[in-house]
């Protein structure tokens, strides 16, 4: 399931932030961010841009799955049936992002 509400977002965020054993600051300088915007993604006062977002998982060593879903769609098979529900733009949309986070994490 997708995880929509922000202050649940920032959560997850802290958690793996801390599960890596960084700091706020440590951490928006990973993420190429300033402290002031990553520490309003993680108190869920701000929402993220898409580039944000990848550059964040980047820093983490995470996929957007795991910090946008509550399950873990890592099997092939999960990924095709998933992508056989969306739309054709959202289909062209997901291979963006994919083509993005994979060319970030370089």
């Amino acid at each position: 399931m997708l995880i929509t509400d922000l202050q649940e977002m920032g959560n997850r965020l802290m958690a793996y932030r801390k599960k890596c054993g960084l700091t706020q600051a440590q951490m928006a300088e990973a993420a190429d961010l300033s402290l002031r915007a990553y520490s309003k993604i993680e108190h869920g006062q701000s929402e993220m841009r898409i580039i944000t977002a990848l550059q964040i998982c980047s820093a983490l060593d995470i996929t957007p799955n795991d910090l946008f879903c509550e399950e873990e769609a890592t099997s092939s098979e999960t990924i095709t049936s998933l992508l056989e529900t969306c739309s054709g733009k959202d289909r062209k949309m997901i291979s963006g992002l994919i083509r993005t986070y994979l060319d970030l994490s370089k």
